[in-house]
């Protein structure tokens, strides 16, 4: 079963977008931005070596493979302003009909979202481990481990 056997993207896969389509449909190359996305990169060229490798992931999002990123990023610069907010109408309708979130039923209580924005130290050597800055003081550890800033 894939993510669209659920029709979880149909509101993506239904635009009519002005983008070129050969190998792959404008559709397509939305999913593959959103997988890009939900995978964390915020940039067109990490496609690459993120996703055009993993074979497992393209057929999750019921597809042979993954484009190349110039593709993609072609893609994405052709969207006009009107299609990027059937894009983004898009996005807000799979938000609202599937994120958890926005079928919190308020009545009953409140709901508690916990996020730590808090910047950690981390080793050289850990993976995923990039050198950042954050803004004010750096975290310091108290006893027993917690973070103070």
């Amino acid at each position: 079963m894939t993510l669209y056997s659920y029709a979880k993207l149909d509101p993506l896969l239904e635009l009519t977008l002005p983008i070129k389509a050969l190998d792959h449909m404008p559709s397509e190359k939305l999913v593959e931005a959103l997988a890009l996305i939900l995978a964390g990169r915020r940039a067109t060229y990490k496609a690459e070596w993120l996703l055009r490798p993993n074979v497992g992931l393209a057929c999750a999002w019921g597809q042979a493979g993954f484009v190349q990123q110039a593709t993609l990023a072609r893609s994405l610069d052709a969207l006009s302003a009107t299609s990027v907010r059937q894009v983004r109408g898009a996005f807000t309708s799979i938000t609202r009909t599937w994120a958890q979130a926005c079928q919190h039923d308020f009545g009953g209580g409140p709901l508690w979202l916990d996020g730590d924005l808090t910047g950690l130290p981390a080793s050289k050597r850990a993976v995923g481990s990039e050198k950042r800055y954050f803004w004010g003081n750096k975290p310091h550890r108290a006893a027993g481990g917690a973070v103070h800033l």
